[in-house]
């Protein structure tokens, strides 16, 4: 990847800014101490230690260049949402019947008031400080990471672990984890930030139909194949076409995309293909079963390429009003599609995959309706303001053996959280709380559409696919990274800075290795 640098003052404060975006972009999604093993708890205390080095570095930053000339920018109102999130966690925090599951959260999700916290300072850091050419480096890195991340996904789908990360799962079992993030929905999240800004790069900045940012991009959605989230998918497929709907996309533009998903085609065919003779993790699933099949992946690699050849041969010409009308179209489509299935009784089997029941998803529906059931009967007002604790939707689901067991019954084990981000604060935080994070996404996008479209289109498709799936401390912490770079002004990439970002980072994340083992 190629800057253009310039020489710019770096001071101490602004080099530990960047230097924590970058360890925790870096070392969250790769971070496997342990193979699988208290995988989520060993990535939580790698963001503690960060945070709690980054304040200390800042501290003593301040003090030996409190003379020097610094970059420092106002807080925006984002951070006035996350604040009014953490006080409404906080209080509810001091009414909560667990108070030790509200404060750190459960062993296995870790999504408590501490979690919340250790973000907004993250927030509040990167906004405050960070270097204004740090954000094309931030999104070239994650790129990186997330490749990286993909081909030990695509190794241990063909049953290759060159990890030992599998080493505690019988034969039988771990179908569902991938790569070093762990869970194939956490990987799915991560593949929602990095898929888009690999495919926003191609379409802006590539110089060549298929180059290096194409592959990179190829590469990338490759791996919603093995991982066979229908929330990742659903994802990356919102933040494209948003994407495209830019006013600056032309026929050139969807000929780049008809290249992506022409290649998609063919590595889902392929890897059905190859899965009938070599031995595979677990079976593709949904919407990667899907396009595997030679039918219609086949049918859709022809028609893309017929459509390819069509555009390249005319000089390009604005369609940003046809790719906006297609995308309404469809989504007015799919709106009529689920109410038919749920209004039109004995209606046709095709449509009974988007029929809400306790099965829907999963069965997320039935999680979802018994959730909704607790939070409009079984609450107080205050308990409806404020919510019932961080992490308590566990002792919702499963509040004695029956329920446990009925659970089980359906998916196979209990569900310990809602499987929807909106719905988990909704219940944790009551409806304060959900108002305060909508708050805050809707403040981020609205800011990034206006200077980092690309930025948008990740934070958009995280979103999408966390109204289907939960969050973690290997991915979660990197939206308020993202969130946080929306707010800095483009700026080239100070030449004096990068061996010092370098060692600042690596000399970050080491000490936030060893913070878990003071005394």
């Amino acid at each position: 990847m190629k800057y253009n640098y310039v020489r710019q003052p770096c001071h101490p404060v602004n080099l530990v800014a960047d230097a924590l975006a970058l360890a925790l972009v870096i070392g969250l999604p790769l971070y496997l101490p342990n193979g699988y093993v208290g995988l989520i708890g060993s990535k939580f205390s790698l963001l503690l230690g960060c945070v709690a080095v980054a304040l200390v570095s800042l501290a003593v930053a301040y003090l030996v260049g409190r003379h020097g000339k610094k970059t420092v920018r106002r807080m925006d109102a984002g951070f006035l949402w996350l604040v009014g999130l953490c006080c409404v966690y906080t209080i509810a925090w001091l009414f909560a019947e667990d108070r030790y599951t509200a404060l750190w959260g459960l062993s296995g999700r870790k999504n408590g008031l501490v979690l919340l916290l250790a973000c907004t300072a993250v927030y509040a850091i990167v906004t405050l400080y960070s270097s204004p050419g740090i954000v094309p480096l931030v999104s070239d890195v994650l790129m990186a990471v997330g490749s990286v991340v993909t081909l030990v996904s695509w190794l241990n789908f063909w049953m290759i672990d060159p990890l030992d990360a599998y080493y505690t799962f019988l034969p039988e079992r771990g179908e569902l984890f991938l790569g070093t993030v762990g869970n194939v929905n956490f990987y799915g999240a991560l593949l929602c930030l990095c898929v888009p800004l690999a495919v926003g790069t191609y379409l802006r900045r590539g110089k060549h139909l298929v180059g290096g940012r194409f592959w990179v991009a190829l590469w990338l959605c490759s791996g919603l194949i093995p991982c066979g989230s229908d929330a990742s998918w659903l994802g990356c497929t919102i933040a494209v076409t948003v994407l495209c709907c830019s006013h600056k996309t032309t026929t050139h533009t969807l000929a780049r995309v008809g290249a992506l998903i022409a290649g998609l085609s063919f590595c889902a065919v392929f890897t059905r293909l190859m899965a009938n003779v070599c031995q595979a993790r677990t079976e593709l699933r949904t919407v990667s079963a899907w396009l595997g099949m030679p039918v219609v992946g086949g049918t859709l690699l022809l028609a893309v390429l017929v459509c390819m050849v069509w555009w390249l041969r005319r000089p390009p010409q604005p369609c940003a009003k046809w790719v906006r009308g297609a995308a309404l179209a469809v989504a007015v489509g799919i709106v009529l599609l689920i109410a038919a299935a749920n209004l039109w009784q004995n209606g046709p089997g095709l449509l009974a995959p988007l029929q809400f029941n306790e099965r829907w998803a999963q069965n997320r529906g039935y999680a979802w309706q018994k959730l909704w059931i607790i939070y409009t009967q079984d609450t107080t007002w205050w308990q409806k303001l404020i919510g019932l604790g961080a992490d308590s939707v566990r002792q919702c689901l499963n509040p004695d053996v029956e329920s446990t067991r009925y659970m089980i019954l359906l998916n196979g084990e209990a569900f310990d959280s809602a499987h929807n981000e909106f719905l988990q604060h909704l219940v944790c935080g009551g409806l304060l709380g959900l108002l305060c994070w909508c708050g805050f996404l809707a403040t981020v996008l609205w800011r990034s559409c206006q200077s980092r479209p690309i930025l948008a289109a990740a934070i958009l498709g995280y979103m999408v696919q966390s109204f289907f799936s939960i969050s973690m401390p290997g991915v979660f912490p990197l939206i308020f990274v993202l969130a946080a770079l929306t707010a800095t002004a483009y700026a080239p990439r100070a030449e004096q800075n990068g061996r010092r970002l370098t060692g600042a980072a690596f000399l970050l994340f080491a000490a936030a290795l060893m913070v878990p083992y003071l005394p």
